[in-house]
């Protein structure tokens, strides 16, 4: 090897390990990463003396910048060939020795089309479409029949109206003692509660509501017909005027709702009367068992006896 020669390829090593850092490829590593120097052959001429290395071609050579690879990292400058007219062999094994100085790692792979410049793809963004309008909707129009909202009452009225006293449901009209716990049902009719009643009178149901209590409030639009309470039989003159009324307010209708009240649960007077309008033969007859006491407990209004 020429003196020549070995003093260039000196020069691109020392250029190679004085760089300050090695630059990053696009895939976050070195292209120099583990980077061996290959040792150079050994020459069958004689032993030549050491290159100076402070020659002005390794000036020239380690301020020399690095050419950009084209993929983000840098290949290092290679050396320059020197033909010599005397040596052929020689200046193709520094030729050999120069092109390895750029190798890459024989681990590594890279895609693309080997340009050095990355193919990029251009997505052509979709025309906007305008956004549809709505349609004007039809304002709603308020519905005139709308149901009524629910009436309830505090469940301690309801505790008190049902309150079972332990006596036992009888068919018979009641002869004395009208003020007494009564029984929980009357045979042949239902039991009506507060909170049931001021719903159904609420919603407009057509009905009759009998007082035989016949005191100076009852409840609205109520008969008063004390008379119909009367201890007796089912054969009585009381009992004759009884189906004569219920016809006429009725319109002889057997399943008209009827109902009928007292006092509170310890008044015999209704449940007699509901006794009779059974035996007149009406079939949807009501036993409003808490009274007008369980009524104004709930703090629904009464109105004067007769209106």
């Amino acid at each position: 090897m020429t003196l020549m020669t070995r003093t260039a390829t000196s020069a691109a090593l020392a250029a190679l390990l004085s760089a300050p850092a090695f630059a990053e490829d696009s895939f976050g590593g070195s292209f120099d990463d583990g980077f061996e120097q290959p040792a150079a052959e050994a020459s069958s001429d004689s032993k030549e003396p050491e290159p100076n290395y402070g020659t002005d071609t390794q000036a020239q050579a380690g301020t020399q910048p690095a050419a950009d690879d084209g993929f983000g990292g840098s290949f290092g400058p290679g050396s320059e060939t020197t033909t010599d007219s005397g040596s052929t062999g020689t200046t193709a094994e520094t030729a050999d020795t120069t092109a390895q100085d750029g190798d890459f790692d024989p681990d590594f792979s890279i895609t693309g089309t080997g340009t050095g410049t990355e193919e990029t793809t251009e997505t052509a963004m979709p025309e906007t479409q305008p956004e549809p309008q709505p349609e004007p909707q039809p304002e709603a129009q308020p519905e005139t029949n709308q149901q009524a909202q629910a009436i309830t009452v505090d469940p301690q009225i309801l505790t008190f109206e049902s309150r079972d006293y332990g006596v036992p449901p009888t068919g018979n009209l009641r002869n004395g003692g009208m003020h007494a716990p009564t029984p929980t049902m009357v045979p042949g009719a239902s039991v009506v509660s507060t909170e049931g009643l001021a719903n159904a009178m609420a919603s407009g149901l057509d009905m009759i509501i009998i007082d035989v209590l016949g005191q100076q409030y009852s409840l609205p639009s109520a008969y008063m017909i004390p008379e119909m309470s009367s201890p007796g039989s089912y054969q009585d003159r009381i009992q004759q005027q009884t189906g004569q009324f219920l016809a006429q307010v009725t319109g002889q209708v057997a399943d008209y709702p009827i109902i009928l009240y007292c006092s509170d649960p310890q008044c015999w007077l209704s449940y007699n009367a509901t006794l009779r309008v059974v035996a007149a033969g009406y079939t949807n007859v009501y036993w409003y068992r808490g009274g007008i006491t369980a009524w104004q407990m709930a703090g629904f209004p009464v109105y004067p006896s007769g209106y």
